[in-house]
């Protein structure tokens, strides 16, 4: 919070906070169009903050996920090769 919105206040519909200045009630009358606009712009900003970071955790999430499909995808791969050299291997010497 900056000193110079120092006045918390809360939406009425959401009841979201936030920071005024001190001479906020000279320019914004509980009641009016204004105020009704503000606190809209206020909650409006809010549920879009949310809404973004839930859609960055999400993104987040969706990357862990393939990550980790694509770690195991790899090591399948790699132990499959593994398997493959030591059948080659064991044939090789059975042969010899």
């Amino acid at each position: 919070m900056c000193r110079k919105y120092s006045i918390e206040r809360r939406t009425s519909r959401f009841a979201i906070n936030y920071y005024v200045r001190p001479d906020f009630e000279e320019s914004f009358v509980v009641g009016t169009l204004e105020l009704s606009r503000l606190e809209r712009q206020v909650e409006d900003e809010y549920i879009a903050n949310l809404q973004h970071n839930c859609y960055r955790e999400r993104s987040y999430r969706k990357c862990q996920t393939c990550l980790v499909v694509c770690i195991i995808t790899a090591i399948r791969t790699v132990l499959h090769i593994s398997i493959i050299r030591v059948k080659e291997t064991s044939f090789q010497w059975k042969s010899l």
